[in-house]
């Protein structure tokens, strides 16, 4: 075994020496090579023949550029039509040599870098867009211009809102017909977020339609129709301990205000429709009221002692399902059955409804109907992506409604076009599956060029919750050949209630539209998970693994320290066992084991080269010994 490792360790030298030999030839030759003069004149092709000449020790370069051809510029955005606020500089520069500057400047103003596409916001009226490019030899192309017009958006009036609300003025009459999403904020005191597509072409003063103020929503949909939709509202900074809802100065019915949340002086309610909603503090009842005659009884219930409030964990309606998604082409027809158990040892009626913002694209075989005790009975859920539904993704719940008792069902719906160009896939790295609130939330997006157009798209991203209300709503401008994928990233709001998400895109080419959606979690700013365990559970999990691992390499290398002094330890173990008198089959049988497991622990150390085969031989004929 000593003379392999000699030979190794010399081949090994020898391995070296002949690198440092090859290296020290090169660095002579180069050398040589490099020792020019100025006596002669090579072109650029030639430049790989003066390794040929490696023994000349007078030779120099001069590389004559016949390059006269300035870069190709093509600006496939601004074209010449009319903006409104912002316009897109895309464009594309080629050159055979290197690109040295790209620049442009507007209306022969000041000369501006540009390193890639870009967003301009010109003042209104006309403009000229000039844009250059020069290459590394000096070749300046000044050639490329556009006109357009920036049109400012004026017909719909509303200045008295700021913050988050929807810029208007970016868009074009055809998409103030199928306005989606209207946010109208005033950050002192509310918001109203519309869950359904509006109309809001024409003359339209929202400043005279609608009032924001302390502890007041007020839309005039008497005087506009268009506005009485589904829309959650936000009223900010109340001092209620328990405020409860009015319309028109009267407690708002369940079936026309739904409660979401409400934390630290802000209550987040949707409502059906539009008249003016203000709040109050929640009347107190006193425990010896009991349960007869009060007011606050209502109908519900058919036990005595009830007073009509929601009973907790009483489940009586139980449905196989909480969620479906479904992805359609505009026209398609679709029937998603459902079962809906009664747990209950008595008859119940349920009834079941969709919100608002589905009424058009969702309807039901049945929509009340009985269920005797214990049994089941499938329910056909109907979606109809036909006349009026336009394409693009819906998204709402189902409500199963006995007495004061709901189980709600999660409707995620994708409408695309008939004809797909672009379509769209989305991802979310695991990482980003559960996100705190305040945190950036990210995903990966693909957009698939079908057609094999390529061409700018337009895609639009938000996320929304399972009502369907938009928490975040953005679009941009992307150019795929064949395939774009990017990363998007979003700043998941503070005030984000915790619970379920989805995340959406939307891409749109001309009529082509395609659809793609994921779900995800806000959880816990303390760390809790969906289902109420802390992240601790995980760290004493991990923590728990890494115990093992280090106990298992510490039995590995305790184990590798007895091979490696197996000869010695044996010694002493044998000594031991020798000096022991046999006296029954039992007694012998137990010692032979024990000379069976030294004889395997010998021949570990042997065969991991701890011990010479001379050791090895030796120990072993003892233990053989003793066996006999």
């Amino acid at each position: 075994m000593e003379k392999s490792k000699e030979e190794r360790v010399f081949k090994e030298v020898l391995i070296v020496l002949l690198i440092l030999f090859f290296i020290f030839i090169f660095l002579s030759n180069y050398a040589k090579i490099f020792e020019f003069s100025s006596s002669a004149v090579i072109d650029a092709a030639s430049v790989f023949d003066i390794f040929a000449v490696a023994e000349t020790t007078s030779v120099s370069i001069t590389i004559n550029s016949a390059d006269t051809t300035p870069p190709d510029i093509f600006l496939d955005f601004p074209e010449n039509t009319t903006y409104y606020k912002k316009v897109s500089l895309n464009f594309t520069v080629l050159d055979d040599n290197e690109i040295d500057t790209i620049y442009y400047n507007l209306d022969n103003n000041e000369n501006i870098t540009l390193t890639q596409n870009i967003t301009i916001h010109p003042d209104y009226g006309d403009h000229i867009l000039r844009i250059f490019a020069n290459d590394t030899n000096g070749n300046l192309n000044d050639s490329t211009s556009v006109s357009f017009f920036m049109e400012k958006n004026s017909k719909t009036n509303y200045t008295e809102f700021s913050g988050d609300t929807t810029d208007l003025e970016d868009l074009n009459d055809s998409e103030l017909e199928e306005l989606q999403n209207l946010t109208l904020d005033n950050r002192e005191d509310g918001r109203i977020i519309y869950g359904q597509n509006l109309n809001l072409s024409g003359n339209i003063s929202l400043d005279n339609l609608i009032n924001i103020s302390f502890n007041r929503i007020e839309v005039d949909s008497d005087s506009l129709s268009e506005l009485n939709k589904l829309a959650t509202l936000n009223l900010y900074n109340l001092t209620f301990t328990d405020p409860r809802i009015l319309r028109d100065g009267v407690v708002c019915s369940s079936n026309i205000c739904n409660e979401d949340s409400y934390s630290n002086g802000n209550l987040v309610f949707t409502v059906t429709g539009f008249s003016v909603y203000t709040t109050e503090e929640t009347p107190t009842v006193s425990e010896g009221s009991g349960s007869s005659g009060g007011s606050s009884g209502g109908s519900g219930g058919s036990g005595g002692g009830t007073t009509g409030r929601v009973i907790e964990n009483v489940k009586v309606l139980a449905i196989d399902q909480k969620l479906f998604n479904v992805q359609l082409k505009k026209g398609d027809q679709f029937k998603q059955t459902i079962k809906i158990k009664n747990t209950a040892n008595y008859p119940i009626e349920v009834n079941l409804e969709e919100q608002d913002n589905l009424e058009d694209i969702i309807g039901f075989e049945e929509s009340i109907f009985t269920i005797n005790p214990l049994e089941e009975k499938g329910i056909e859920i109907l979606i109809n992506t036909g006349s009026g539904i336009l394409p693009g993704i819906y998204i709402g719940e189902i409500y199963a409604h006995y007495n004061d008792i709901t189980e709600k069902i999660q409707a995620i719906i994708e409408v695309e076009s008939v004809k797909t160009l672009f379509d769209v896939a989305l991802d979310i790295p695991l990482d980003y599956k559960k996100i705190l609130p305040g945190k950036e939330f990210r995903i990966q997006a693909t957009i698939f060029d079908i057609s094999g157009l390529s061409s700018d798209v337009n895609i639009e991203f938000f996320i929304r919750n399972s009502k369907g209300n938009n928490v975040i709503r953005e679009s941009q401008v992307v150019r795929v050949q064949n395939q774009a994928t990017f990363t998007k990233t979003f700043l998941i709001p503070e005030d984000t209630p915790l619970g379920e998400y989805i995340v959406g895109a939307v891409v749109k080419y001309k009529d082509s539209v395609g659809t793609a959606t994921k779900r995800f979690d806000v959880i816990n700013e303390k760390g809790l998970i969906e289902v109420g365990i802390p992240n601790i559970f995980y760290y004493i999990i991990g923590g728990g693994i890494v115990i093992v691992l280090l106990t298992l390499i510490g039995v590995y290398l305790l184990q590798q320290k007895r091979l490696k002094n197996i000869e010695k330890v044996q010694a002493i173990r044998l000594k031991e066992i020798e000096k022991k008198v046999v006296q029954t089959p039992e007694e012998k049988e137990s010692v032979n084991k024990k000379l069976e497991t030294e004889l395997i622990l010998l021949e570990k150390s042997y065969k991991s080269g701890y011990l010479t085969k001379e050791a090895y031989l030796r120990s072993k004929s003892k233990i053989e010994r003793l066996m006999k």
